[in-house]
């Protein structure tokens, strides 16, 4: 075993070859580690993916006392988790080596039959950035009997991935505001590089105001505390408002934005600021996936009593795998999610939620990857002019 109670130089040798220092500050990554290995409390040990994506595996490389008290294994160090315990859940292999090749650090809270433990805890990557050494911290491990197994569902990968988005989302604007920041700072007396400085932190404020609007918007109708307005409302100036919202983001992705619309006007009861979010929300859509110099057609239309807005772009268009899923909180297809300009994955749901508010209903309609998009949006017609 790589710990035991004589002190820290029985790591030497392994742990340089994962690049730490053991003479280094005990603050230092490699002493905090030696320290967590030493718990005779906490559960903790270091692992080294091996294999491929088709054949992965673990040795472990370090326990510390509690992981063997608690787990029974006694013979890790230095053997494969494949060899000790081949019927040991995929889930583990897959977990670490993602954290191995990506570098994120990852929560966890599933069964581990080959240690009849239902075990919560914590795994990252040590060493340098080529290392395949996961450190693992079980936080809690209880016996698998007690009580129900928490294994993830797909509703919990979808969030986990949207807060995986919102971080990344948030992490642009903040950048773009510090490195703003520097520049204003640096040159005090240059007032044209600060006057660009601070219109770019305007912008991104702006984006992180609309976020921080979204998720709030997320919360309200998730607990049904948002009210809608019921006012005359014209849908020709609602198209109006969002076009105007969203013309930076047209001019500088150079597309074209047609309205086609009905003589007279499609007037409903509702909420115009509500109804602007719906089309604006569905425009801007439209705008990040319809590529530079594309097409977005807005009809106006009413057909049985009903106002119809239908937004349809020649963009990226929509997999008849994600279609039915458009409007699932959280939910984003896969051309989208290789896209940078992704978003939270929230704006449709927001708009499908505001429209059932307005007694209306939302579809969308795609031929497929390639073919562009279109999102109809019916409302009941209060009266035309």
């Amino acid at each position: 075993m790589l710990v035991s109670e004589n002190g820290r130089s029985e790591f030497g040798a392994h742990f340089a070859s994962m690049g730490f220092d053991l003479d280094a500050d005990v603050d230092s990554q490699a002493g905090w580690l030696a320290g967590l290995l030493h718990s005779r409390e906490l559960p903790v040990c270091v692992v080294e993916v091996t294999g491929d994506a088709d054949h992965l595996d673990y040795v472990y490389r370090a326990v510390s006392p509690a992981f063997e008290e608690t787990t029974g294994m006694r013979d890790a160090v230095g053997r494969s988790m494949r060899s000790l315990r081949p019927d040991h859940e995929q889930y583990w292999f897959d977990l670490y080596a993602r954290v191995a090749t990506t570098g994120e650090p990852r929560s966890f809270e599933h069964i581990a039959r080959a240690f009849d433990r239902r075990v919560h805890g914590y795994a990252f990557r040590v060493g340098t950035p080529d290392s395949r050494h996961v450190c693992v911290v079980f936080e809690n491990c209880a016996p698998a009997s007690d009580g129900p197994v928490l294994v993830p569902t797909d509703g919990d990968a979808r969030l986990e991935r949207f807060g995986a988005t919102l971080a990344h989302e948030l992490r642009g604007p903040l950048a773009a505001l510090f490195n703003g920041l520097s520049i204003v700072k640096r040159s005090p007396h240059a007032h044209e590089e600060a006057n660009w400085a601070l219109s770019m932190m305007e912008r991104q404020l702006t984006r992180l105001s609309g976020f921080i609007d979204d998720l709030l918007d997320v919360g309200r109708l998730g607990s049904s505390t948002l009210r809608v307005e019921r006012d005359q409302v014209s849908l020709n100036h609602v198209v109006a408002e969002s076009i105007e919202a969203c013309a930076a983001a047209i001019d500088a992705r150079r597309q074209e934005v047609m309205v086609d619309a009905e003589p007279g006007e499609l007037v409903v009861r509702g909420d115009s600021r509500r109804l602007i979010q719906v089309v604006t929300n569905l425009l801007t859509n439209s705008i990040k996936y319809t590529p530079p110099g594309g097409h977005i057609r807005i009809a106006l239309s009413k057909e049985e009593g009903f106002a119809v807005v239908q937004v349809r772009d020649d963009g990226t268009g929509i997999s008849a795998e994600d279609l039915p899923h458009v409007f699932d909180y959280f939910k984003q297809g896969l051309v989208h999610q290789n896209q940078p300009r992704g978003g939270l994955g929230i704006g449709l749901s927001i708009v499908r939620s505001i429209v059932k508010l307005h007694d209306g209903s939302v579809t969308a309609h795609s031929n497929g990857t390639g073919s562009g998009s279109t999102f109809t949006v019916r409302l009941p017609l209060a009266r035309t002019f």
